[in-house]
């Protein structure tokens, strides 16, 4: 007698803020990347990427920091990841003049808002071929830890999921469009 048995494993796959996954990259469960890495085209990520790195290969490997150690630090002090999404066309400018000493620190800090709490998306995915990691269905969202039950977020997710095309309706911010985050 044959006995079918289906397993279900829970992997955990962290990708930090403000981390760009070039085309064709493969990130196996598992995998953490940290903030600010770059992961080049066509890389593998099977582990762990250290923030503010660069990587490419198979299996993904740094090939070199992001920035020299003056321009982190201004990175971490810059809190990209609060910035409101309302502000973000901004920051190539004001970064620039950060980065050459144009403009100082507090006022960058005064020219974007920060938000307090950050919304997040909760993922559910299977693992494929290669242990790539498929996107399946959007389980919840988040505001600073809490849960957020909303029927407007789901209608805006679920266009974007179904890949409506040119009738998909975007917002740079659609927390804040709905009144979720201030």
């Amino acid at each position: 007698m044959r006995f079918a048995v289906a397993l279900r494993t829970t992997v955990t796959l962290r990708i930090g803020d403000n981390v760009v996954i070039s085309t064709g990259a493969i990130v196996v469960g598992g995998a953490e990347i940290g903030s600010g890495s770059i992961i080049g085209a066509g890389a593998v990520v099977t582990g762990r990427c250290e923030p503010l790195g660069i990587y490419a290969g198979i299996p993904a490997r740094r090939l070199r920091d992001r920035f020299d150690q003056r321009m982190a630090e201004l990175y971490a002090q810059v809190r990209l990841p609060q910035v409101s999404a309302e502000d973000v066309s901004k920051l190539p400018a004001l970064l620039a003049r950060l980065a050459c000493g144009e403009m100082a620190l507090n006022d960058y800090m005064s020219s974007v808002r920060l938000l307090q709490d950050r919304p997040k998306i909760l993922l559910e995915g299977s693992i494929g071929k290669g242990s790539a990691i498929n996107l399946m269905k959007i389980l919840g969202y988040s505001i600073g830890g809490q849960k957020v039950t909303n029927t407007d977020l789901d209608a805006y997710f679920g266009q974007i999921w179904r890949k409506e095309g040119d009738n998909v309706r975007w917002s740079p911010d659609i927390f804040a469009e709905l009144q979720l985050i201030q």
